[in-house]
């Protein structure tokens, strides 16, 4: 740390990117980007969760599904077994442990 800055971080977590089109909360009708996504810290270590779309598909049907609740005549929501890849709503929660790298 240096002047209350955070520095000298040696870890990047890098993951897949992801598209949270490909994930969805309990009605189909929006994204899911995570109620997991947390960070905390010590004086000399740091966690974080989050919510990872990294190994979700995207579903056309569920984008058109969604495109059309803001029309005047909404579609229904699709059956997602037989419309969409089987990796639709494939979300992960992911999390890390980060020493501090100037002890």
């Amino acid at each position: 740390m240096a002047g209350g800055v955070p520095s000298g971080w040696t870890t990047l977590e890098r993951t897949l990117g992801g598209d949270p089109r490909g994930s969805s909360a309990n009605a189909l009708t929006s994204e899911f980007l995570g109620d997991y996504v947390y960070a905390a810290a010590t004086n000399d270590r740091a966690v974080a969760v989050w919510n990872d779309a990294g190994n979700a598909g995207v579903c056309p049907a569920i984008n058109s599904y969604r495109a059309s609740l803001y029309t005047a005549a909404p579609g229904a929501p699709p059956n997602v077994l037989a419309a969409c890849p089987a990796t639709f709503g494939n979300t992960d929660i992911l999390g890390g442990s980060y020493a501090d790298p100037t002890p």
